[in-house]
């Protein structure tokens, strides 16, 4: 692997077009795509330089190397180090190498060649965590893993392939839920946004239900955020602006009885529609479920339209448990640089732990 080199990102565009001709035949998710990648990149707050992975002139990976005290440098994995502009949200985070475990070593090598006080690597995809805390193992650098979520995904191929409809496959319990939420919504419609003003008003409403349920719970919703905002304007830029690159989104309205209770803000990639954000309203009856109804229905939608998977992705939610099955793992883990430091905020955390055991 003595092609490979870091260097630091100066053409956005120039890097997102080789990004996406690097990963055109490799299977990567959404956020790994050039579209992401280009939104990533422009909206990069000050203070995170960018770092491209090469192996000649083929992109391979994606870092952000920022300053903390006293000058110590700590690489981030497709992310910045700002917890505001992070707040976007990516998963299954990998380096373009297939099934080349190798690459993927030789690539943690070549990072840790910087001596970073720190390599961070959050959502990884299992195969990719895997490989680097093997790695790792027999390097200066630790693995803490700190966070581990399931994603959940219904199967569409296998599902056309059966002849059953997505319904059936649900639980009785859930199907119940579903007839009697719709029953109380009255007349329902699953529309998507197929012009520019709708685009934008299902958007507004995407928005407005999102900050609703979040205040209610005593706490900003993601658009509360600037950078989040900032982001996806970018990234919806970039989906209009390069349709080749492959990455599409959509604005997915629940309707009932004219009133828009729920949209569904979904990517679309490779075959796969991905639930990144929703917004549904909330009703005082809590057997009215809008969240329920609508992503029964996308399902629905997903799979008339070829679809081969609904993609819930990972974090909570017990919905998630109810509509789809385990689909992946994926894993946050910090690679720090072995010493007196790394040994001393490792007894640090041991004892606060303790302390809150109790």
């Amino acid at each position: 692997m003595n092609g490979l080199a870091l260097r630091l990102i100066e053409d956005a565009e120039g890097f997102a077009s080789a990004w996406a001709e690097s990963a055109a035949d490799i299977d990567v998710s959404p956020f790994l795509s050039a579209t992401w990648v280009l939104a990533r990149l422009e909206t990069a707050p000050d203070g995170s330089a960018p770092f491209g992975v090469f192996n000649g002139e083929r992109p391979l990976g994606l870092v952000f190397a920022r300053r903390g005290r006293g000058g110590a440098v700590r690489l981030h994995l497709h992310e910045t180090g700002v917890p505001e502009a992070d707040a976007v949200y990516a998963e299954d985070v990998d380096f373009l190498a297939g099934p080349n475990d190798a690459l993927r070593t030789a690539i943690f090598d070549l990072l840790i060649e910087r001596k970073p006080v720190a390599l961070v690597a959050r959502t990884l995809s299992k195969r990719c965590y895997s490989v680097l805390v093997e790695r790792a193992q027999q390097s200066a650098y630790a693995a803490r893993k700190t966070d581990e979520k399931t994603a959940y995904a219904v199967d569409l191929d296998a599902l056309r392939a059966s002849g059953a409809d997505f319904a059936s496959t649900l639980s009785a319990g859930a199907r119940r839920q579903s007839r009697r939420a719709e029953e109380l919504l009255g007349a329902v419609r699953f529309n998507r946004a197929d012009t520019v003003e709708r685009r934008r008003a299902y958007s507004d409403a995407l928005e407005a239900l999102h900050a609703v349920r979040w205040k209610r719970k005593g706490r900003d919703g993601a658009f509360a955020n600037p950078a989040f905002r900032r982001f996806h304007e970018a990234l919806r830029r970039a989906c209009d602006e390069k349709p080749d690159w492959g990455l599409d989104y959509s604005f997915d309205a629940l309707v009932a009885e004219e009133e828009i209770v729920g949209v569904l803000y979904q990517l679309h990639w490779r075959g796969g529609v991905y639930n990144y954000q929703t917004g549904f309203r909330v009703f005082d009856d809590n057997r009215v479920k809008p969240g329920l109804v609508a992503h029964r229905l996308a399902a629905e939608c997903a799979r008339e339209e070829g679809a081969a998977r609904y993609d819930l992705l990972a974090g909570g939610g017990v919905y998630k448990e109810r509509l789809a099955a385990p689909h992946r793992m994926v894993v946050s883990t910090v690679f720090e640089r072995r010493g007196p430091l790394q040994w001393a905020r490792a007894v640090a955390r041991a004892a606060k732990n303790a302390l809150r055991r109790g």
